[in-house]
């Protein structure tokens, strides 16, 4: 008796620490087609497909309707500027900034809300060569997953 004392005594703590899952209610969303009016040919799919993956991680329903969606997003891309960080001895650019601005509309059935956030994309070309070959997938990648992660941060905000 004294070993099964013991044991409730040492698992209490860990059984009652108040620790519960808590269950979102699933929502419909439609997503819009990214209008992409930025520099980057790329960035409207890969945002897409990031808002996407984050909000099937969120326990939400992707549908093809907007009619049938408790919430339709739709997203901007527009270009905010750009400009040298950094430059080589030569004059050669080595480094520059580029700012993205996304524009989210949620539209829901209680009203609409917008969110506009900017975002930096830090570019580095290779100085030890004389050819400026970048492949900016990873930071593309990289940018359209924390815009994807805000999009939904600000969706299931109360």
């Amino acid at each position: 008796m004294n070993k099964r004392t013991l044991l409730f005594v040492l698992l209490l703590p860990v059984l009652a620490c108040g620790y519960h899952v808590v269950k979102t209610p699933k929502r419909s969303v439609y997503v819009v087609p990214v209008d992409n009016q930025s520099n980057r040919a790329r960035m409207g799919i890969l945002v897409e497909r990031a808002l996407e993956g984050q909000l099937l991680q969120h326990g939400m329903v992707l549908v093809d309707n907007p009619a049938g969606a408790d919430v339709r997003i739709s997203i901007q891309l527009n270009d905010g500027g750009k400009r040298t960080v950094q430059s080589g001895s030569d004059n050669r650019v080595t480094a520059s900034r580029e700012i993205i601005r996304l524009k989210a509309v949620f539209v829901e059935s209680k009203g609409n809300r917008t969110m506009s956030r900017d975002f930096m994309l830090l570019m580095r070309y290779p100085t030890e060569s004389k050819y400026y070959y970048n492949d900016m997938s990873r930071e593309e990648k990289e940018i359209a997953g924390q815009m994807g992660f805000q999009v939904v941060a600000w969706l299931t905000m109360p």
